[in-house]
């Protein structure tokens, strides 16, 4: 069938939903690429989808579980039966199984693995002791491995005999007789070499591997460093157990910029999974409120400075305040941006923080020139024109203003690029995500600072000019 707009593919599933044609609904999806389906599927709601859900098969159904949101599934398995979702767990992958029955509770999980048949419980349920976001999580335990002393017709054998079904297999893992991993070989140097060759001698020793309880972006880090297809994964004890593959880690990467996108936002991706909206609101209000009171701080430290000159005068300083705080606060966040991505694909190594700090600082210094100056120029001017006009205070001078200005843009922003650079160091050392620190928790902290600068020197300037 040729390819269709995605637009219009829905609106010709949603004619037949709004039609309850059974019949044609079935036809039509049974020609649908589960891609496409799961797209859909997350645009429905209710009884449609209840409806869209019982016109695929078990297997149709495991696809698109498998590929659509958190948030979605949960809607989906909420109204499935446990009949329905064994048939339907039965036919998925030992991964993606293990990814579905991780989400639901205790006791439904267990009632689903013992309904399951034995040979998919051995392979699901070991799944289902690591976390989700470890390699262990990850894994899928469908692989082809041959000892040491095999040769390279048996392993063309196990090849042939376990099959792996949609999974390609890439390589033939070589462990020694109590599953410690040795080396692979990939399926070219097999048919490149006599049958009666030994693995050992043809297998690549130096093969990148991970552990079970390394984190999901390391595993998307060794995957893009060495360019692989696929990589082992082994327990504390470097035994075989698993394998990640480079679609598998598709998501994560998906998974994880979004995780930094939403700490940056200054909100969390869990958002995501809840239907509620005050649920997700209670989410950002997490992050908003310490906000909040950092913005109250601002005001007390205008407040303090406040009483150190002339109503007149001040109430002309404070006109610069938000332009001196957003040019801090942008600034930082600019650096963090680069910092945090540096450390998240692992070029800049936490070692190298003097190798950014003179990257950054530099760069800090010729926008601070450029901005204090401009910002200067334009201060004095303004003030001026409202000096002329009688609206400004009465020994406040243009000059005053406009060196203020100057230096305190200048001293913001190297203050601010200085947070930008260290924090997501230092928030990487504690264990910390480092995406926190370019989001509004930090972006408030640079205004508070960059108020404090300013005032300090607009209130030096006044009374050195005003003498």
């Amino acid at each position: 069938m040729a390819n269709i707009e995605p637009e219009q593919l829905f609106d010709e599933i949603r004619h037949l939903l709004e039609r309850e044609d059974a019949v044609s609904l079935r036809r039509r999806l049974r020609n649908t690429d589960a891609a496409d389906l799961a797209e859909i599927v997350e645009m429905l709601g209710g009884e449609e989808q209840q409806m869209f859900m019982a016109a695929l098969n078990a297997e149709e159904a495991g696809d698109v579980l498998s590929m659509v949101d958190e948030a979605t599934r949960g809607e989906i398995v909420e109204d499935m039966s446990n009949l329905d979702l064994t048939g339907v767990v039965a036919t998925m992958a030992p991964d993606d199984a293990a990814d579905l029955l991780g989400e639901l509770s205790d006791e439904q999980t267990e009632e689903l693995l013992e309904s399951l048949p034995p040979e998919q419980k051995a392979e699901v349920a070991p799944l289902l002791q690591y976390a989700e976001d470890t390699a262990g999580g990850l894994m899928t335990p469908v692989l082809v491995s041959v000892e040491e002393h095999e040769t390279v017709a048996e392993a063309v054998s196990k090849l042939r005999e376990k099959g792996l079904s949609d999974e390609e297999p890439f390589y033939v893992y070589v462990v020694d007789g109590e599953g410690r991993f040795r080396g692979l070989v990939p399926l070219r140097k097999l048919i490149m070499v006599a049958p009666e060759t030994p693995v050992s001698t043809v297998m690549a020793t130096d093969a990148a591997t991970v552990h079970v309880d390394d984190d999901q972006e390391s595993v998307v880090n060794v995957i893009r460093r060495h360019d692989l297809p696929a990589v082992a994964v082994l327990d504390g004890d470097d035994r075989l157990v698993g394998r990640i593959t480079h679609d598998d880690v598709a998501d994560v990467i998906v998974e994880e910029a979004d995780e930094d996108m939403f700490r940056m936002a200054g909100t969390d991706a869990a958002e995501l999974e809840r239907a509620s909206p005050l649920r997700a609101a209670r989410v950002r209000m997490t992050w908003l409120l310490p906000c909040l009171v950092g913005a109250m701080f601002s005001g007390v430290v205008m407040a303090v400075f406040q009483a150190a000159i002339d109503p007149g005068e001040f109430l002309v300083l404070v006109l610069f305040v938000p332009m001196i705080a957003a040019m801090g606060g942008n600034s930082g966040v600019q650096s963090a941006t680069v910092i945090i991505r540096g450390l998240a694909t692992q070029e800049m190594a936490g070692q190298r923080l003097m190798l950014a700090i003179r990257r950054e600082m530099p760069i800090a210094g010729a926008i601070g020139i450029a901005c204090g100056l401009v910002a200067g120029a334009v201060a004095g001017i303004v003030v001026g024109v409202l000096e002329s006009l009688g609206k400004g205070g009465s020994q406040l001078s243009p000059v005053a203003i406009g060196c203020a200005v100057t230096l305190a843009m200048f001293l913001a922003i190297q203050v601010a690029v200085t947070m930008g650079t260290l924090l997501p160091f230092l928030f990487r050392r504690l264990g910390i995500d480092p995406a926190i620190a370019s989001g509004p928790l930090i972006t408030t902290s640079n205004d508070i600072i960059s108020v404090g600068i300013y005032l300090s020197i607009g209130v030096f300037m006044i009374h050195l000019f005003g003498q």
